[in-house]
């Protein structure tokens, strides 16, 4: 299956198209949230490289993780504080195999199931 394309409204405009490749081994993702997806010069680990490490750079307040969780092992992750207007951050999760719990302040949220294809 092809990585999904993600589109996000620019933080400025006019900005000259680019892409970016990124590669994330199996191995650094399991059971851990890796920063794939992160705004240019949030971090030194952004770099607008064509092909570098960490994470890609977009010209937007987004930043996207990834992970790989074996039965059983579970991840966490806390927002950074709401955008600037008081509006709350939203989170979208995208599951790609099996099956999901979300666990949002200490509630369990109905299980998320994806059939394999």
């Amino acid at each position: 299956m092809p990585p999904p394309q993600i589109w996000a409204i620019p933080n400025e405009s006019r900005l000259k198209p680019s892409y970016t490749t990124r590669h994330f081994p199996r191995s650094e993702r399991l059971n851990t949230l890796v920063p794939v997806v992160a705004p240019t010069g949030s971090s030194s680990a952004v770099s607008a490289e064509r092909e570098a490490e960490g994470p890609a750079p977009v010209h937007a307040d987004l930043h996207l993780f990834a992970t790989v969780l074996e039965p059983g092992k579970e991840v966490g992750h806390k927002f950074k504080p709401a955008l600037k207007g008081g509006k709350p951050r939203r989170a979208y999760v995208h599951v790609v195999r099996r099956s999901l719990c979300l666990r949002l302040l200490s509630q369990c949220v109905p299980t998320l199931t994806h059939l394999p294809s």
